[in-house]
């Protein structure tokens, strides 16, 4: 298991945004209607919905990169000390020895995109979409 855990006082918006669009590039790529989506995640007002994407795509990049597959727990959000905005992320790693060559991570892009929140308000978590779209399955 891996745990991070971050504040959200100081985002580089340069290298969270570049890569958001990266990631809507590729699923459009693979024929999914992606874009309103995407810029729902990008236009919102919250921090919380870009590290959504982001901490878990890098994470599952690295983790594929490594041999591991890797799969995300729901994103939680909370107001830490001195009511500071803070995200906890949780991943279940595991190693892979199927191939040597690099593959794509186990974990899709669509399933990141549409696992809720969990919101932490006085010691109760709560599940959310902060308003955010789902990405439509393809296959149905």
């Amino acid at each position: 298991m891996l745990l991070i855990s971050c504040n959200l006082d100081q985002i580089d918006q340069g290298e969270v945004r570049r890569t958001i669009g990266n990631i809507k590039t590729d699923l459009i790529r693979y024929g999914l209607a992606a874009e309103e989506v995407i810029n729902a995640y990008l236009n919102h007002e919250g921090e919380e919905a870009r590290l959504k994407l982001y901490v878990p795509y890098f994470v599952n990049q690295e983790a594929a990169k490594n041999h591991y597959s890797c799969e995300t727990a729901n994103v939680i959000f909370y107001e830490g000390n001195s009511k500071v905005r803070m995200m906890a992320f949780r991943f279940y790693l595991r190693f892979d020895r199927g191939t040597e060559s690099l593959r794509s991570p186990r974990e899709r892009l669509s399933q990141i995109i549409n696992k809720p929140f969990g919101e932490i308000i006085e010691g109760k978590e709560s599940e959310t979409t902060l308003g955010l779209p789902k990405l439509a399955d393809p296959a149905r």
